[in-house]
């Protein structure tokens, strides 16, 4: 409740202050350099520096230097700001699919094994239809059809709950407190980031971002406390997952060292993008419970 769904509460504040007055500067400050930023950088405390999974994930690792070439080649290209709409497509994807992840350990802590597909797009098509909104009304295009599609979505998930409700069947708590935190904070976003423009891009980001990097933070510290214990653990790995000071000073540092590198150039700027795409890539890979015992065991989901 804390972390996984309680943390949403932090991006609505976020949404409060901006709208109040509070300094877009500031706020911008904390997201990408002590939050979002810093989240992608914990990936690597259970990959690069964890021997297994080195070698279980092998040349996926190196994923890096392809991707870290894509941006400057757009800005050589003169593309820069169509290559900023698709990085920002592609981060709310990924925002989107962690919602689902936490959707799917609650379902299966509650082996909950109905309404996979119905669960599934209603939350990734609900999350991004206020993003794709955003991106339509600056660009002067109606999204009437847009939020017609939403709709349909969320009434026909609303009725099914409603059926499994009277006739009797579990109610998976959780995951309905998922969608109940999660959907409305998109339309908020849209509603306050639509006004400013294409400016208001890294408000709409910031709003899903910051529930978004304290639910990453709070997973990769409990799945890392509990797989990197005992003798056989990778001792990097080990050190960073248990003691928080070091965490915190490995991702702060790490992302603070690559975001001053990035602002020497723009096409440096660019080139930092590759970083959070390997994360995407990487992060996609390394929380599939079927093919990982150790990761169902060290998230505490083996009874289910």
């Amino acid at each position: 409740m804390t972390w996984f769904i309680g943390s949403g509460l932090v991006s609505y504040l976020a949404i409060a202050a901006l709208a109040g007055g509070a300094p877009p500067a500031l706020l911008f400050f904390v997201w990408i350099f002590l939050l979002d930023g810093p989240h992608v950088i914990a990936t690597v405390t259970r990959t690069y520096l964890d021997d297994q999974e080195r070698q279980h994930l092998g040349l996926l690792l190196w994923i890096i230097v392809p991707m870290v070439l894509i941006g400057p080649l757009a800005v050589w290209g003169g593309m820069a700001q169509e290559f900023f709409i698709a990085a920002s497509f592609w981060q709310a994807w990924h925002v989107a699919k962690q919602h689902f992840g936490f959707v799917m350990l609650y379902k299966a802590k509650s082996q909950d094994r109905t309404d996979f597909l119905l669960d599934k797009w209603t939350l990734l098509g609900c999350y991004m239809i206020p993003f794709m909104c955003f991106w339509l009304s600056i660009m002067g295009i109606t999204i009437w059809y847009m939020m017609a599609a939403y709709l349909a979505l969320i009434s026909i998930f609303l009725v099914r709950q409603v059926q499994n409700w009277t006739s009797g069947q579990s109610v998976n708590a959780p995951k309905l407190m998922i969608f109940a935190c999660v959907l409305p904070l998109q339309w908020l976003a849209f509603a306050h980031a639509a006004p400013f423009g294409i400016d208001g891009a890294v408000r709409m980001a910031m709003a899903g971002g910051v529930f978004h990097a304290l639910q990453y933070h709070r997973l990769i510290l409990f799945h890392n406390r509990n797989r990197y214990e005992g003798a056989d653990a990778s001792p990097m790995a080990a050190f960073f997952s248990h003691n928080l000071l070091a965490y915190l000073g490995l991702v702060i540092g790490l992302y603070g060292a690559i975001a001053y590198v990035g602002g020497l150039s723009s096409y440096l700027q660019a080139a930092t993008w590759g970083v959070s795409f390997s994360h995407y890539v990487i992060d996609s890979r390394i929380w599939r419970l079927r093919e990982d015992k150790k990761l169902v065991s060290a998230l505490r989901l083996a009874a289910a």
